[in-house]
């Protein structure tokens, strides 16, 4: 993704001091460390029955920065991070 330069994609917050997950933070445009743990569900539409790790969503490109900041306004609480300039 970073390469590509854009796009949003959706990985597990667990770990940010992981190698990838500095490699992450490093890279992307905008970070928003979602609140709350997402709930899945099944392809036959049942819920799971449990709430995984904690998520977030990292942006690169600057529609997409934007998108991020954006979501926020309308029901997605989290923490919001940009890199500076953005």
């Amino acid at each position: 993704m970073a390469a590509h330069g854009d796009g949003v994609m959706l990985l597990p917050a667990k770990s940010p001091e992981t190698r990838w997950g500095q490699a992450l933070l490093g890279t992307a445009g905008s970070v928003l460390f979602l609140r709350g743990r997402l709930l899945f569900h099944y392809p036959d539409g049942r819920q799971s029955t449990g709430k995984w790790s904690p998520h977030l969503l990292a942006a690169y490109g600057g529609r997409n920065v934007e998108a991020l900041r954006k979501l926020q306004g309308i029901g997605y609480p989290g923490v919001h991070m940009a890199r500076a300039g953005r």
